[in-house]
């Protein structure tokens, strides 16, 4: 926008100098001697030139100029990408509160390089690791910087995890690594043991999941260590699960059973 009104300024200039010219030409043409009329048109001529060399001048700079930031832009979402292809959840998190701060220090809203930052960071919230590090209490307010975000894409995605704050960590009972499955159950029993909701979850979860036989039998383990106060109330589901969840193997089998007495048990 700044560009567009610099630009109409130097249009305006040589506008207005051709029109006193003109004007002057208009006043003196009737007396004027053919050597005074040809000076009149020379300046004419030049105001033209000006305008023409003037615009022409501005356009390329601004052209070099844009090129220029666009480079600038992409080498900086570059930067961000290659930290963001690899680490841990806790440093994809890192790049993604770097990223976000700069973004609201020295990025303008809605620009080529804010969108592109928020695509990025966008794709690191999805992550199921990273939605199960900001799951936890300790993260909470970082969490909260998220839904506060301007971009409502960005702020969309903590709301969801505020929303369901235990179901990043379900799906993480089902992940290819054991060091998150150990995580998710560890954090799932310390922090949500006594979530009435979350039993419902997890069988839900494990139902739509029966082909994982890790996430199987990680639910079970899961269902078996909650508090009783919680899982007592939903018996007849936890028995329909594991009626399902046995077939999974041996090793399922024998911790539906251990799970089916503890729910009979009176402790």
């Amino acid at each position: 926008m700044n560009e567009l009104w610099i630009a109409i300024g130097i249009v305006g200039v040589a506008s207005v100098l051709s029109l006193i010219a003109l004007r002057f030409h208009r006043q003196i043409g009737a007396e004027s001697s053919p050597e005074t009329l040809k000076n009149t048109v020379e300046v004419l001529k030049l105001c033209g030139l000006f305008t023409v060399a003037a615009v022409s001048f501005y356009f390329i700079d601004f052209q070099k100029r844009h090129e220029e930031r666009e480079r600038f832009d992409f080498d900086i979402y570059q930067a961000f990408a290659k930290q963001a292809e690899s680490g841990a959840a806790d440093h994809k998190l890192g790049v993604s509160e770097t990223m976000r701060e700069y973004r609201k220090l020295y990025v303008q809203a809605d620009s080529h390089l804010d969108k592109l930052l928020i695509a990025l960071d966008n794709t690191i919230l999805k992550e199921g690791d990273v939605r199960a590090l900001l799951s936890l209490k300790e993260n909470a307010p970082k969490l909260s910087v998220i839904t506060e975000d301007r971009n409502q894409t960005i702020a969309q995605e903590g709301k969801q995890i505020q929303a369901s704050p235990y179901q990043a960590l379900i799906e993480q009972l089902f992940a290819p690594e054991g060091s998150l499955r150990v995580r998710a159950y560890n954090e799932i029993i310390g922090q949500f043991g006594n979530e009435p909701g979350i039993v419902d979850d997890l069988v839900k979860y494990a139902r739509g999941n029966m082909d994982n036989d890790n996430g199987i039998y990680n639910t079970v383990v899961t269902l078996k260590n909650l508090s009783k106060q919680i899982t007592q109330p939903k018996k007849a589901e936890i028995n329909s699960f594991c009626g399902d969840a046995r077939l999974v193997g041996d090793k399922t089998k024998k911790k539906c059973d251990e799970l089916g007495k503890w729910l009979e048990s009176s402790r």
